[in-house]
């Protein structure tokens, strides 16, 4: 998780930097108290789901019990994933891919 949120604040230096090339006003790069999301860059790694007692496990965090996870199709493929934080709540947002045979069939009758 950490490699992830240093990753992020190096992009956004790298783009700072193009835009103060091409002479727009950047400031300085301040501390940030609290960090309103967090990427999770591996399932199985940083985080994995236990769909049988609709748990979530996140690295160096623990294990938390969901609601929604009937959202997520059974042969999905889970990806990437962000917990963010909206007034005071936990949102877990999930990249799933299918493929697209199963794609057709749920779109057309």
């Amino acid at each position: 998780m950490k490699q992830a949120l240093i990753k992020r604040l190096q992009d956004n230096v790298i783009a700072l930097s193009k835009l103060k090339e091409k002479g727009v006003k950047v400031g300085k790069i301040k501390f940030v108290k609290a960090v309103h999301s967090i990427p999770l860059m591996q399932y199985g790694v940083t985080y994995w789901v236990k769909n049988d007692n609709k748990m979530v496990h996140i690295q160096g965090i623990g294990n938390f019990k969901v609601s929604g996870l009937d959202q997520i199709p059974e042969n999905a493929e889970l990806s990437s994933a962000n917990l963010v934080e909206r007034n005071g709540d936990y949102y877990l947002y999930v990249t799933c891919f299918l493929t697209k045979e199963e794609k057709c069939k749920k779109e057309k009758p």
